[in-house]
């Protein structure tokens, strides 16, 4: 609760995100609450590369592979995908272990992306 009235007041700096992302895996142990956060962190803030890294990380601390996935999800529809993101994408899809969770998150990256169309102009090349 603490940390959604923080993030919510919207009013935090680079370095001060940065902190108070890294103490989530300290003082919230529900997989459940640290995805509300990340959730309300990525719907209200442009995530410099360094915070990233960091959001990117409190996601791979969880648990389970469905909270991490409704992360990465709503993290996907809501921001820019770009060659950082995709880097740290990838890191965090490879530490969960249910392929339907794997699969469900992208898909979700490929609908975003439009990897179709990318697909087509690389074999147009």
């Amino acid at each position: 609760m603490y940390f959604q009235e923080l993030f919510s007041q919207g009013d935090l700096n680079e370095q001060e995100l940065d902190v108070t992302l890294r103490t989530l895996g300290r003082r919230i142990s529900s997989d459940s609450e640290r995805r509300h956060v990340l959730i309300a962190v990525s719907e209200q803030f442009d995530l410099s590369d360094e915070v990233l890294n960091t959001f990117m990380v409190a996601a791979q601390q969880m648990n389970s592979d469905s909270e991490p996935r409704n992360v990465l999800i709503a993290y996907i529809k809501e921001n820019p995908i770009d060659n950082t993101f995709s880097e740290v994408f990838v890191q965090t899809i490879d530490r969960m272990q249910s392929d339907t969770e794997r699969r469900n998150v992208l898909l979700a990256f490929a609908e975003r992306t439009d990897l179709n169309d990318q697909a087509k102009a690389a074999r147009r090349r």
